[in-house]
């Protein structure tokens, strides 16, 4: 079964190649692994008499504190634009395609009342319109886009719904019974 090279007995209890158990098996390092033991720190709060001190705050928190003060809104505007870019560049778009989807089908099934479905391919007609004539501004593009995503979502629910329509008891059917009592037995 085993091919040349993975262990094939060539003669009488020996074996040619490399057994690939071997190759999973645990090594002894040669040499003793130095571990690394923490420096023991003060407690978190040092008692003075009757004053408590806080030992100084390490120097990873104090720099998060430090960037967190100096955080502006136009800061974080940018920060959050980078983010947005770099994932667009990545392909994250394709990826929201179903999210939006989703989001026009939730948004088909929590109204009260059905739709018809001329308003819904309007609004994919329009969308789509509006995401061609938006192509050369890249935000307005995704807006659009994000839009159109959403009203398909919206005509995909309403063709399902429209596709799997079930007869309700007292819309399309009705049964009329009329009965005659023979009997009444009394009960014990």
């Amino acid at each position: 079964m085993a091919g040349r090279g993975r262990g094939a007995e060539d003669g009488e209890k020996t074996t040619a190649g490399v057994s690939e158990r071997l190759l999973f098996a645990d090594t002894v390092p040669a040499e003793a692994v130095p571990v690394w033991v923490p420096v023991p720190r003060p407690a978190t709060e040092i008692s003075d008499g009757d004053a408590v001190v806080k030992p100084p705050p390490p120097a990873a928190i104090d720099l998060i504190r430090r960037r967190f003060r100096r955080a502006s809104f136009s800061a974080i505007r940018r920060g959050v634009a980078e983010a947005a870019s770099t994932e667009l560049d990545r392909g994250i778009g394709f990826l929201l395609v179903p999210v939006f989807l989703a989001a026009g089908v939730i948004l088909y099934y929590s109204l009260s009342a059905e739709p018809d479905l001329y308003r819904p391919l309007a609004a994919v007609a329009l969308m789509a319109l509006c995401a061609a004539v938006s192509r050369p501004w890249l935000k307005t593009h995704l807006v659009f886009m994000a839009a159109l995503f959403c009203a398909l979502g919206f005509v995909a629910a309403k063709v399902e719904t429209w596709r799997a329509a079930t007869p309700m008891l007292g819309s399309e059917i009705q049964t009329r019974l009329t009965g005659r009592v023979v009997i009444a037995e009394e009960m014990a």
